[in-house]
């Protein structure tokens, strides 16, 4: 059976991921849609959305209420999606304190 992309974005993936279940909302324009928060990493997330967006598009994801990320849709799979943080390391780990502690 043929590697779907979503396995192999996760295969090539080279920062550690923190595997989460957290309630999110993906906000693209003036548009907010509930989702969920699979894992987490430094640089990014993947969300259950089963949504049709655009790979590059800008978004703002609000996780667990707690904090607010601007990113860009990485990929698109299945009804999952991955996106790419766009503030630097040492940013989200302030933003996400002790659990980047894990990532």
């Amino acid at each position: 059976m043929p590697e779907s992309k979503q396995d192999a974005d996760e295969n090539r993936r080279t920062r550690r991921r923190q595997p989460v279940l957290w309630k999110s909302v993906l906000k693209v324009g003036d548009h907010s849609f509930d989702c969920l928060a699979y894992n987490v990493s430094l640089k990014g997330a993947k969300l259950k959305i089963d949504l049709p967006l655009k790979t590059g598009a800008d978004v703002v994801v609000e996780i667990r209420n707690e904090w607010t990320i601007n990113a860009k849709i990485a990929w698109q799979d299945d009804g999952f999606l991955g996106l790419a943080f766009e503030p630097e390391d040492t940013e989200i780990k302030k933003l996400l304190g002790d659990l980047a502690e894990r990532l």
